[in-house]
């Protein structure tokens, strides 16, 4: 009766321990995929031709996934040609975060739309898009990128993923 009692005390005041995430063949919550992820660019704050925003993708499927690390990141023109891309690391570095149905993961992004030494005003062609691929994955989310050109040569600085704040 005690221990009955004691459980659902635990259970009501939330005490007892979530049920873990479902797990690989590997024994481990697999990584996000490409297929389970959709993506917006959110927050976008413009200043002095600098432009920081942060990327946000959520997990669509029915299974909890992890993410670990930065991905990479490729712009891409209204016709889907790629277009010119350079990528840096910012912090935070690396941690792994896992993602519940529904749930979603941040990455900090800055550009700057300040031609660099020897490019030409426009510095390159609008982008429309960008490929997202997630860490540990060779396919991409196609995310709307309509903030025109990416000068110093399509320079994007990326922090690694980490859980969202709402």
């Amino acid at each position: 009766m005690w221990g009955t009692l004691f459980s659902a005390l635990a259970l009501t005041a939330g005490l007892a321990h979530p049920a873990p995430a479902p797990l690989d063949q590997n024994g481990s919550v697999p990584t996000c995929s490409a297929d389970h992820l959709a993506g917006e660019i959110r927050d976008v704050d413009p200043g002095a031709g600098q432009r920081y925003a942060t990327l946000r993708v959520r997990n669509t499927g029915t299974k909890p996934c992890t993410l670990n690390g930065y991905g990479t990141l490729r712009l891409i023109n209204a016709a889907g040609r790629p277009n010119p891309t350079r990528t840096t690391h910012i912090p935070p570095t690396p941690a792994r975060v896992v993602l519940a149905p529904g749930a979603a993961a941040d990455k900090t992004i800055h550009w700057t739309v300040i031609p660099g030494e020897g490019e030409p005003d426009q510095c390159q062609p609008p982008s429309a898009g960008l490929l997202v691929t997630p860490p540990g994955s060779d396919r991409a989310v196609t995310v709307r990128f309509e903030f025109g050109p990416v000068c110093q040569g399509g320079l994007i600085d990326h922090s690694a993923y980490f859980p969202a704040a709402d």
